[in-house]
């Protein structure tokens, strides 16, 4: 869908509105440009329903906005889908969602599914599926799948020998989460 002037204009004003915390009004300029069917704002619809920005959380809601706009093109909306569904407890059908923002190469998608799999949340356990997922995600710059990975060396799942290796990776996982931090106060929630 190709937008007019004054949508993009909205859109940046929207964009503008969120960054310096005045949510309302991102609300509001994000819901009118979304019932234009913009699947980038129903994401940001659901996203702030979802969290409580600038309007009563509401996941019900929150989900419909995130089903709107996951459209296999859009793997961040297909992500946040998925992490949706996880809060809502419904497990395996975001493990659908998560495998196809993972095919799309998106680097959350692969650390939740990579998640889900050593977990066995939601799906049959595979560790070593899973380990794969997380490694992947961890090379696309992903620092939550890098902590994993670190922590879980730590505590010799990947074998004993693998423990030394894990307290670096732990501690270059955490210096990234800290300098994403710095640049983006929302990174721990928008990373996730």
């Amino acid at each position: 869908m190709s937008r007019s002037v004054n949508d993009v204009e909205l859109h940046a004003s929207a964009a503008r509105h969120f960054a310096e915390g005045r949510y309302e009004e991102a609300f509001n300029l994000y819901e009118l440009l979304a019932r234009k069917g913009y699947a980038e704002c129903q994401m940001h619809v659901g996203y702030m329903l979802h969290e409580g920005l600038g309007v009563k959380a509401n996941p019900r809601r929150a989900l419909e906005h995130f089903r709107d706009a996951a459209k296999p093109e859009n793997p961040k909306a297909v992500f946040y889908l998925g992490r949706a569904l996880t809060a809502a407890g419904k497990h395996e059908e975001a493990i659908d969602w998560y495998r196809l923002g993972a095919e799309r190469g998106y680097a959350p998608a692969m650390f939740r599914l990579g998640l889900s799999l050593v977990e066995g949340r939601g799906i049959e356990r595979d560790l070593a599926g899973g380990y794969s997922y997380l490694d992947a995600a961890a090379r696309r710059g992903n620092v939550f799948a890098a902590r994993e990975i670190a922590v879980r060396m730590l505590k010799g799942e990947l074998g004993l020998a693998q423990v030394p290796k894990g307290l670096f990776r732990y501690a270059n996982a955490i210096l990234a989460i800290w300098r994403a931090a710095r640049k983006d106060v929302y990174a721990d929630t928008l990373l996730r």
